[in-house]
């Protein structure tokens, strides 16, 4: 037994460390990380991708990688290297990517300064993060000016950003980097001078110092004029860099400056400074922090043309109203994040400003108002954001409203039912404003028609207290109100938005809205998917579903639903139902059958405890055997009668054990059955004789009423019978008649003409048939839903195989029709039949005569 173990362990061991690298096909790229090696391996010298992470190099020295000349990509991330020989990387003529992160390479260490790039002029990207760990001491950490003057090819640089940085004159040399980014970040004091050197570098654009460490004592100092010297940079990443909010909006001060120390408007693409407040180191030294935004604040902002503001869980909790005049180009705006703040923009004083941004801010594309966590006693939130109050007064009063928002936005309209609150962004497509803790009172309408393309809006757990308001012009892709109330209202709400293609409500008491017959989805126009979980529904009654017909995808999951919902049994489009995590103990016989129908169906049914008695047994075999689940059968659960739980899937691979005790009243049942057997009989033979009727029809009328002979070619007495419908006469006489019949001398049978009067319907479509060379079905929408459709189908299949013939049906489709509104018996022998369709464009002539054409050859063929 034991030297069984240590056999175990030693293929184990030498599984692991063993392990031959994964090369490609090609010889290409070869895969060698985590492979425990001590040595660059032996591959081919075409290899151009190599993956080196994750092993023990801890030197590399100059002959290293000299048998791969080809290599283009390199990474040797975390492989414990403490040491590089200068020219280690200089047979490597075609590296473009190069990773060395998370090593032990110490870029301030005289080991490291002798390495040199001067022999990769096509090293573009290049990783040298979480290498340096430096302490937080009063000394500066010196670049190594040689090392980064050999990297002018570089145009990705990732490196670790030491505290109290010195960046030498070489640095000027990297006149190519595009993106600059300190991975391992640490602020201690950043110098107006500290980037000086970094004035060459024009082509640099994205600069990233996020999360990065500062030190408390002393407290870090970053000056002004840091960025000073970025002079093309569009996009500036310092999120969750405790720095202060003031202080990020200081080093804004660099990015309004020239090489001539004036000012000009900077285009940027992005200003992420989310989360750069201290609170968690200030909660050690317990000191308060608070945060408003003062128009000194935000003087800068005057300067620069932003496309995207990231200023989300700062500890804001005022913006004065003038800081936001000096938001003068507003017009740049694209993407604007307020979240997890403090403060509020729902006060009278904000109302005109407010407008004003969303009506200046004409490339606002999304804005996130989400997560203020602000909340009010009960007088004050009376008082509060009431918008019936002094701001909708303001609107609806007609000197002040064209005194005030006229004046500065040209609208021309005022509701005139009731106020209206305009949110007029042409371009603005997502608007969230999710979990905002205090109190909403709509009593306005909210005005979205001059924003055309607003397709998302989340406003999520919002504590609007009553939904009995309207939007106006709003077409929506998607719509969150998870967290409101629609107990008592929300009817007009909903009603009032256009092709909502899925809306979220979980968690909106629909439960108290259904029983107090609140049924909120009557008025909506059309839905694809819903999300009604969370809502303690017990049941789901048909009426509450009533507005919902066109659902496709429906969520009912973590409810208390005890049986399937018959509710869902008018939805003929569902094709998802998802209704896990209820208190479903089986499906009944109702609902297996409704699914049975709709095969395309995918059910979900995870985390219902599910019973295996002899009342469930039929439930057990059929979800094992029909049901189209998202996941398997085996996966699922079920309680037994002493109480235990086991496996759906043993249950029924040992049902003759668990269910034996259901034959208790066997006597009974034989009973039962012999008594109805002849009952039984003659149902199955009316069956039988009800499915196959057509068949036994066809038979009577061609073995005893035709005479023989008919399958000779030379007694047919037309070339074409015709099925058609009445709605398609005006084009059967108009169009094929004379196309056919007058033109191309081929005898048509028609119905209308040439059925024998006194024959019955179905006795004169044989007859014809017999007596046709050839069928043409004339399909469309009229003709699918016809009554005689199938029958004529079946008995001209019947014929096609009583004579043998591959090609004697044509069919000739009318209209828009897809494949699987085909007619059943036309999809089955589908391979049997020419099919030719009738142009939709009734001005192309050419494709009116290729159908033609193609008709009469169909026909003579």
């Amino acid at each position: 037994m034991g030297l069984r173990v240590i056999f175990i362990l030693l293929a184990i061991i030498h599984f692991v460390c063993c392990r031959p690298c994964s090369i490609s096909e090609d010889g290409k790229r070869a895969n060698c990380s985590e492979r425990h090696l001590t040595q660059i391996p032996v591959l081919s010298n075409q290899t151009e991708v190599l993956d080196l992470s994750g092993n023990n190099f801890t030197t590399l020295t100059n002959s290293s990688f000299k048998h791969l000349p080809q290599l283009e990509t390199l990474n040797i991330s975390r492989c414990h290297v403490h040491h590089l020989d200068g020219q280690v990387f200089a047979s490597l003529g075609y590296l473009h990517h190069l990773s060395l992160s998370q090593n032990m390479i110490n870029i301030l260490h005289e080991r490291f300064q002798h390495l040199r790039f001067h022999n990769n002029p096509f090293l573009k990207h290049l990783d040298l993060s979480f290498n340096t760990r430096a302490t937080l001491k009063q000394i500066d950490s010196v670049y190594p000016d040689q090392v980064f003057a050999s990297l002018s090819s570089v145009e990705d640089l990732i490196l670790d950003l030491l505290p109290n940085p010195v960046f030498g004159e070489g640095f000027s040399n990297m006149t190519n980097v595009r993106s600059l980014i300190f991975q391992d970040c640490t602020i201690m004091h950043l110098k107006n001078e500290t980037f000086k050197y970094f004035i060459n570098l024009t082509k640099l654009t994205f600069l990233q110092m996020s999360n990065c460490q500062v030190h408390i004592e002393p407290w870090v100092k970053v000056e002004p004029a840091v960025l000073q010297y970025f002079h093309s940079l569009e996009s500036l990443d310092l999120s969750r860099t405790m720095i202060t909010f003031p202080v990020a909006m200081d080093m804004l001060y660099g990015l309004t400056m020239t090489k001539n120390q004036s000012y000009h408007v900077r285009h940027m693409k992005l200003l992420n400074i989310y989360n750069v407040n201290p609170l968690i180191l200030l909660w050690m030294y317990d000191v308060s922090y608070a945060v408003k935004v003062t128009k000194s604040m935000t003087k800068y902002f005057r300067h620069l043309c932003i496309e995207d503001i990231n200023i989300g869980k700062n500890g804001i909790v005022e913006f004065d109203v003038e800081a936001l005049a000096n938001l003068k180009h507003i017009s740049c705006l694209r993407r604007f994040i307020l979240r997890e703040n403090n403060f509020l923009f729902a006060f009278p004083k904000y109302s005109i400003d407010i407008m004003k941004l969303f009506y200046h801010a004409v490339n606002l594309q999304e804005i996130d108002y989400s997560y203020m966590a602000i909340q009010f006693s009960n007088n004050v939130g009376n008082q509060f954001p009431n918008f019936a109050g002094n701001v909708n007064n303001q609107y609806l009063d007609p000197n002040a409203y064209h005194t005030e928002i006229e004046r500065h936005l040209s609208l021309s309209e005022i509701e005139q039912e009731g106020c209206m609150i305009p949110i007029s962004s042409k371009n603005l497509s997502h608007m969230r404003m999710s979990h905002l803790l205090f109190p909403f009172n709509f009593k306005c309408s909210i005005d979205v028609s001059k924003s055309p393309k607003l397709i998302y809006v989340d406003i999520s757990y919002m504590t609007i207290t009553d939904m009995d308001f309207k939007v106006k012009g709003a077409s929506l892709s998607y719509l969150d109100v998870s967290g409101i109330s629609f107990g008592y209202s929300g009817s007009r709400f909903l009603g009032s938005l256009l092709s909502v293609r899925k809306l979220v409500i979980r968690d909106a008491d629909l439960d108290r809205a259904f029983s107090n017959g609140n049924y909120i989805f009557r008025n909506v126009n059309h839905i694809d998917e819903i999300d009604m979980s969370s809502n303690h529904l017990n049941t789901l009654p048909k009426e509450a579903l009533e507005g919902l017909e066109c659902l496709q995808k429906i969520t009912l999951t973590q409810n208390f639903l005890s049986e399937f919902p018959r509710g869902l049994f008018e939805m003929t489009n569902l094709t998802h139902i998802d209704i896990r995590y209820n208190k479903l103990l089986s499906l009944d016989k109702p609902a297996r059958d409704w699914l049975d129908d709709r095969p395309n169906i995918t059910l979900l049914l995870d985390g219902n405890r599910f019973t295996c008695t002899c009342d469930t047994a039929e439930f057990v075999s059929w979800i094992m055997t029909k049901v189209k689940l998202h996941r398997k059968p085996s996966n699922y659960k079920c309680m037994l009668k002493d109480g235990s739980v086991t496996n759906i899937k043993y249950v029924y691979d040992n049902r003759d054990t668990y269910f034996r005790n259901c034959n208790d009243h066997l006597f009974w049942l034989q009973f039962s059955i012999s008594a109805i057997s002849l009952l039984l009989l003659a149902i199955v033979i009316s069956v039988v004789c009800y499915q196959y009727r057509w068949r036994i029809l066809y038979y009577f009328y061609r073995n005893c009423k035709i005479k023989p002979g008919l399958e000779d070619i030379t007694t047919y007495n037309f070339d074409l019978f015709v099925a058609y419908t009445a709605a398609d006469s005006p084009w059967i006489w108009q169009q094929l008649r004379p196309k056919l019949e007058l033109q191309h001398n081929i005898q048509l049978c028609l119905h209308e003409r040439d059925f024998e009067v006194g024959e019955s319907i179905s006795q004169n479509i044989v007859n014809c048939l017999q007596k046709s060379k050839k069928i043409l079905f004339v399909i469309s929408a009229e003709y699918i839903n016809a009554r005689w459709c199938d029958f004529e189908l079946e008995m001209a299949n019947m014929e096609r195989v009583q004579r043998g013939c591959t090609n004697s049906i044509i069919v000739a489709i009318k209209g828009e029709i897809p494949a699987d509104g085909m007619p059943r018996l036309v999809r089955n022998i589908w391979q049997h039949v020419t099919c030719i369709i009738y142009p939709l464009d009734k001005t192309d002539m050419d494709a009116f005569e290729l159908f033609w054409c193609r008709l009469h050859h169909s026909i003579i063929s």
